[in-house]
């Protein structure tokens, strides 16, 4: 008779297997739309960029200067740097551009992300309101390639593609494809409107829908979940482009990457059990409400069953061995003869449904990287695959923006 355990895993596993099938076939059924961006409006409208800065004087050049470069008429551009009470030198570097007419710059003290974001919704003149991390960047078509959406009067607000700059480590290289992955997962998100997240780097929004839900939440740990939450309760549509790239920086070591996860996660339950509990199984946005969230807390207790399930295996059998060994005066040669049955039933029941898995994580890596429109370049990328196929279950666990349907 099975184990209780086991037959949950069965559940389980069969649960994760039929949610990958789900996204597959959402990839096929809309695969020859995936690149196609609506055309931009004969007329333009005027696009206000806000870019919040504190303590960004390594990056907030850059910053401005991916914002003047950008393929779109100029005199329908509006840049407005928020300092946010830095205390280094960005402050006085926007200053340089304020003082050319290129920008507008605005210094406060410092008070949070949102709370600057909102002073700059105030300020700005555009219809469209665009959103950039100081340490991130517009390629030259990202907002070219956003605006046509908005001739949707539904679609509130347009996320953009988010690319890694360059990694430098292993950490980064596993972030790398980890992004990938999200390219992939928020553009099928956009097909079935159930985005719930709009990245801080590049996110297009409509001003007025802004405003009508109460602009952007200082207090909130993830500001960009919220909003997203926000404008899908009044029954907008988020859209997506993968031809709109914005890149950004990621943490270079693991206490900046659980600092930040950590930040993800508290924000992310702090959103969906409390501040938008009430959206869960509402009819407002059913693909969301009714089954992606729902089935992110399936996939979250799956996530933390197998990982709590393996490490206790693991010691389990790591100190039955030591006992083992121990017990014969070290004389490993009839323990290594006779290895442990459950161990041997554990394989055979799994080891199927295992190999099934990664079968179809190797399928959405190929995939991340078609639509995410990166270069395969096994010969200099293989390491890059392997760790994140390796680490895919942890990497699931460490990051609540990458829930699987």
């Amino acid at each position: 008779m099975m184990q209780p355990l086991v037959i949950i895993s069965f559940i389980l596993y069969y649960f994760m297997l039929y949610t990958n099938m789900f996204w597959l076939l959402i990839y096929l059924d809309n695969r020859h739309r995936i690149f196609v961006d609506p055309k931009p409006p004969k007329k333009l409208p005027k696009v206000s960029i806000i870019i919040p800065a504190y303590n960004e004087e390594k990056y907030i050049k850059r910053a401005i200067e991916s914002c003047l470069k950008l393929n779109y008429p100029k005199e329908k551009l509006e840049i407005i740097v928020v300092n946010d009470g830095s205390t280094d030198n960005t402050g006085r570097i926007a200053e340089e551009y304020a003082k050319k007419g290129l920008i507008k710059l605005i210094n406060k003290s410092n008070t949070g992300k949102g709370d600057s974001l909102n002073i700059g919704l105030k300020h700005a003149k555009g219809e469209i309101v665009a959103c950039l991390d100081a340490d991130s960047y517009f390629t030259k078509n990202a907002i070219i390639n956003m605006i046509g959406y908005f001739k949707d009067p539904k679609v509130a607000a347009v996320t953009s593609t988010l690319k890694t700059v360059k990694p430098k480590n292993l950490l980064q290289k596993i972030q790398w494809m980890e992004y990938l992955f999200s390219i992939y997962l928020r553009k099928l998100m956009s097909f079935i409107n159930a985005i719930y997240v709009i990245p801080g780097p590049g996110g297009l929004y409509r001003k007025k829908v802004v405003e009508e839900v109460g602009g952007f939440d200082p207090y909130n740990l993830v500001e960009d979940t919220d909003i997203a939450l926000k404008i899908q309760s009044k029954g907008y549509k988020i859209e997506n482009s993968v031809n709109a790239v914005v890149y950004t920086e990621i943490p270079s070591n693991f206490f900046q990457l659980l600092k930040q996860r950590l930040r993800w996660y508290g924000g992310y339950f702090e959103n969906i059990l409390g501040k938008h509990r009430k959206m869960l199984f509402s009819k407002i946005s059913p693909n969301l409400t009714i089954f992606l969230l729902p089935t992110n807390f399936i996939w979250l207790f799956a996530l933390f069953f197998f990982s709590s399930w393996s490490l206790h295996r693991l010691l389990k059998t790591l100190v039955t061995t030591i006992i083992n060994v121990l017990s014969v005066r070290l004389d490993v040669l009839p323990l290594v003869r006779t290895p442990e049955i459950s161990l041997i039933q554990f394989a055979n029941l799994f080891l199927p449904l295992f190999v099934i898995f990664y079968l179809f994580t190797l399928t959405i890596v190929l995939l991340s990287i078609s639509t995410s429109k990166e270069k395969l370049n096994l010969k200099k990328n293989w390491f890059r695959y392997l760790a994140y196929i390796l680490l895919y279950f942890p990497l699931l666990l460490l990051n609540p923006k990458l829930k699987r349907l």
